[in-house]
């Protein structure tokens, strides 16, 4: 073998080499900079994805690991811009929402329903957990914050049921005077995701919504200046 060529192609091969380390290494620090993950669901930045110089190549390389094929990326990137359209690999599924794309694995849909006795003080709810205080004398400022509610103890009877929001569903969101809202159109105007409104719940007493957990309180069950007693809810 002529040494020059076997010097030329060790040379070429060692170009190669650390080229391919050089497009791992952008393709990790770019996945970095635009996904973000917490409880299995994958945020990708799409702003921060059409500023890389190929947005396909970088977001082929994020979608890979989740099953999804190179026929779908150029798919998922006209349909940027129009949230609410979703892809599917065999295991994962993808959302296209305002800002980012979604990506969490596919399960099975199933319900969630249990009731909460009057001596329960903290529930397991998926990843979080629901705290309940009782007998609490109401504060004078009520701090803003959506993960707290306090509701009047004489309005409410225990067992409260914790479930899915259902279509159909409305209260009477606190702060609007008392007016009935269906929990549908209130999720629409928070701009939730369809795959975040998969994730809410609300706190039922005797059949009425007296709160939509983690987003807003019932008017009906308010504290007031009345209230003898209120109970503290926590979400987190």
């Amino acid at each position: 073998l002529n040494p020059a060529l076997e010097h030329t192609a060790r040379h070429n091969f060692q170009n190669l080499r650390d080229a391919a380390q050089l497009y791992d290494f952008a393709i990790e620090t770019l996945k970095k900079d635009l996904v973000s993950t917490r409880d299995n669901l994958s945020q990708i930045d799409l702003p921060g994805l059409f500023r890389t110089p190929a947005p396909a190549t970088v977001l082929f390389e994020i979608l890979r690991p989740a099953g999804f094929h190179s026929d779908q990326i150029e798919q998922i990137l006209k349909a940027a811009g129009h949230p609410g359209k979703r892809f599917f690999s065999a295991d994962h599924e993808l959302l296209i929402d305002r800002e980012v794309i979604m990506v969490r694995p596919r399960k099975e849909s199933t319900e969630t329903a249990f009731f909460i006795q009057k001596n329960q003080t903290e529930i397991a709810l998926n990843d979080q957990i629901l705290r309940l205080t009782p007998g609490q004398k109401p504060p004078a400022n009520f701090p803003k914050n959506n993960q707290i509610a306090w509701l009047d103890e004489a309005k409410i009877r225990f067992p409260l049921l914790v479930r899915n929001w259902r279509a159909g569903d409305w209260f009477c969101p606190l702060g609007m005077g008392g007016k009935r809202k269906k929990i549908q159109d209130f999720l629409s105007d928070l701009k939730v995701s369809r795959f975040e409104k998969e994730r809410v719940f609300v706190l039922e007493s005797e059949g009425e919504i007296c709160w939509v957990i983690g987003l807003r309180a019932d008017d009906r069950f308010k504290v007031s200046g009345e209230t003898q007693s209120a109970l503290r809810l926590e979400i987190g």
